[in-house]
């Protein structure tokens, strides 16, 4: 906005009233105002009434398609110097220099200013200040100076008030304005202000050095001097302060806290989940009264058992996982005792038949083999038997290792997925068999008698698994018994205790997406909203000369009724949102509507076709399809959708095909794309698709 004045502008106009002048067009010979002074710049006018007495001069405002002009400020009317209530007819309005605001030498060969600055002849005279000074009082500090003063003598400048450059001592006091600073250095580098927006006092350093405050004792305080925030001391304590009252103080020794260390001092340090038993711990020794620092390690050996942890939630079962791979071979288990004596050796050749001697007596039945009694291992394993030698029942006592030492109780950890079952390990080897008994000696031949009835043989019976928890089975004829020991897992043992917490895991990836909930029910209308404040006051002319009171007029007639509102075929309107068939969303810029929404036109008798978009293919693969969320930008534009959503760049899309990308309707400087309008490009892309298939 400018004030302008310019010649030949006049126009007329049939306005009626006080309020804003209706430009009528141009009077032939002369330019509208929106040629000569432009919109909203500011002028000087005169109006008068062609066939009534009626008549205005002031100060007035083009608004911004200079088709009106506001009365800002009456300089002389009428209506005793006020706005004027122009009646019906036709009136000429014109640019014009008033009398009020004219700058003329009278007769005293004097010019003078409403501002109370006149000149004559050569003397000027000042009513009020020069660039803030007042001369009038100023100019007395200079009488104490001969009229041959030297500006560099140290008496003059001193009987003056003022203060060489070189230096001095300065006997009054120094003040700078706001935002005012006092500048130190060749290049400025330290700046003393206080800056009145914000009604902060700064000390700053903009140079590339240190700002150092150098003193043997320095002290903080409240602006009273009342209460101490900060000290220290050269060689001694420093000390910080809440209230007046000492928090923390150093010394020679280390530091001392008054009070509790309140705040979180690990959230700003890195994740790790690889702690070394040597990593360090802070610890206060109670007995010290000192914190004292210790090793994981230290910390894990020596704590207190706590107590055991509550069982947490069941997590959801995990899906099964596939078949894990087999385990190693576990280590050949110890060799078992040496086996009993084996069975007699098969008989020898039979010798020649003698002579059939008489009847012997039979003789006494042998011992059958069998197992001796064993004697238990000393080592953590115990065995014990029952029953004859020839049907041995074996128990085995395998009893629990030695419980490890009670680690310190950390906290109760999340409970996480339940993982799969892992699968049964392979049975472990066979142990060697037992060696061969020797083979007896050869019988002499007996008389030649009847053969005796066959003996029964020896051999084991059939085992008979003990009530214990391991089970034993046999195979094979009773002179070569194979023994399968079954041990089941022992019972699980009782749950140690919890140990340390494990550093947090790396954050898993996000997850996709969940699909869109249905729509909410519709909110109530909201309320009408408040009517907008006034518009800002526009800039005080200089105040004319007050003229004398006028008389009441009368009341003006009522104007006509203005038209009903409401959108019409010629309405340009604005909404916040709009739902066609459905209720509004309330979001700024939606429309919702309940059917399909048609628009601008597709058919050819309405086009003149310039053949089909080439390297269409080639085109769409320089587009990519992206994810995205709004970024601080979009929210700073009032969009507030925290969904991730899918779309195209608008650059690369109009680097290939501008004809589809426009200004975004949020805000010219940004761009946005008539998604429709890639159909075309893709129709192309997939037919040249299919001819480089049809080529191969």
């Amino acid at each position: 906005m400018a004030f302008v004045l310019n010649d030949r502008v006049k126009e007329t106009s049939t306005t009626t009233g006080t309020g804003a002048i209706a430009l009528g067009g141009a009077v032939a010979g002369f330019e509208t105002f929106g040629s000569g002074i432009g919109n909203n710049n500011v002028t000087y006018y005169a109006i008068f009434h062609t066939t009534l007495g009626e008549f205005e001069v002031g100060v007035g405002t083009l608004d911004g398609s200079s088709a009106n002009l506001t009365r800002t400020s009456v300089l002389s009317s009428s209506n005793s110097d006020s706005a004027v209530n122009f009646s019906a007819g036709t009136k000429q309005i014109f640019c014009t220099q008033p009398a009020a605001r004219a700058v003329f030498i009278d007769n005293s060969d004097t010019v003078s200013l409403s501002s109370g600055v006149s000149a004559t002849g050569n003397n000027l005279a000042v009513a009020g200040t020069v660039d803030g000074r007042d001369v009038s009082t100023d100019g007395t500090k200079l009488d104490g100076i001969e009229a041959s003063a030297d500006v560099t003598d140290t008496t003059n400048v001193t009987s003056a008030g003022a203060l060489m450059r070189t230096g001095g001592t300065m006997t009054g006091q120094i003040s700078f304005g706001d935002n005012i600073k006092a500048n130190f250095g060749a290049g400025d580098d330290l700046q003393i202000y206080h800056d009145a927006p914000d009604g902060n006092s700064y000390i700053k350093d903009a140079g590339t050095g240190a700002l150092t405050i150098a003193a043997s004792t320095f002290n903080v305080t409240n602006a009273a001097v009342s209460e101490a925030m900060f000290s220290a001391a050269s060689d001694g304590a420093s000390n910080m302060f809440y209230n007046g009252v000492k928090k923390f103080e150093t010394s020679a020794t280390g530091a001392t806290l008054t009070g509790a260390l309140v705040g979180d001092t690990v959230s700003g340090n890195p994740v790790t989940t690889s702690i070394a038993s040597d990593d360090l711990l802070a610890v206060y020794d109670t007995s010290g009264s000192a914190i004292k620092k210790a090793t994981i390690a230290n910390v894990a050996a020596q704590g207190p058992a706590g107590p055991t942890g509550g069982t947490g939630p069941t997590g959801p079962t995990g899906p099964t996982g596939g078949p894990g791979p087999t385990g190693p071979d576990g280590p050949d288990g110890p060799t078992g005792p040496a086996g009993g004596t084996g069975p007699t050796g098969p008989d020898g050749p039979n010798g020649p038949t003698g002579p059939t001697g008489g009847t012997g007596p039979t003789g006494p039945t042998g011992t059958a083999a069998g197992f001796g009694t064993p004697t238990a291992q000393t080592g953590p394993i115990g065995v014990t038997s029952s029953g004859p030698a020839t049907a041995k029942v074996f128990a085995f006592t395998i009893p629990a290792g030695a419980a490890g030492s009670t680690g310190p109780t950390g906290p109760t950890g999340p409970n996480g997925p339940t993982g799969p079952t892992g699968g049964t390990g392979p049975t472990g080897p066979d142990g060697p068999d037992g060696p061969d008994g020797p083979t007896g000696p050869t019988g002499p031949t007996g008389p030649g008698g009847p053969t005796g009835p066959t003996g029964p043989a020896a051999g084991f019976g059939t085992p008979t698994a003990s009530t214990g928890p391991i089970g034993v089975s046999a195979s094979g004829p009773n002179t070569a018994k194979v023994f399968a020991f079954t041990i089941p897992a022992g019972a699980t043992g009782p749950t140690g205790p919890t140990g340390p917490a494990g550093g947090t895991g790396p954050s898993g990836p996000a997850g996709g997406t969940g699909p869109e909930g249905p729509d909410g029910p519709t909110g109530p209308a909201g309320g009408t909203g408040p009517t907008g404040g006034p518009g800002p006051t526009g800039p005080t002319g200089p105040n004319g000369p007050t003229g004398p009171s006028g008389g009441t007029g009368p009341t003006g007639p009522t104007g006509p009724t203005g038209p009903t509102g409401g959108f019409s075929t010629n309405s340009n309107a604005q909404v916040n949102s709009l739902g066609v068939g459905t209720a509004a969303s309330g979001t700024g810029g939606e429309i919702r509507a309940t059917n399909n929404i048609s628009a601008y036109y597709s058919d050819s008798r309405l086009k003149d076709f310039e053949g089909p978009i080439e390297s269409a293919l080639d085109k769409v693969k320089a587009l990519t399809g992206y994810y995205f969320k709004e970024n601080e930008i979009a929210k700073s534009l009032g969009y507030d959708n925290d969904k991730r959503q899918v779309g195209v760049s608008a650059q690369e899309v109009e680097a290939v095909l501008p004809e589809v990308v426009t200004e975004a309707p949020i805000d010219e400087k940004y761009l946005t794309v008539w998604y429709d309008k890639l159909v075309p490009l893709l129709i192309e892309a997939i037919k040249e698709l299919d001819d480089k298939k049809k080529d191969k």
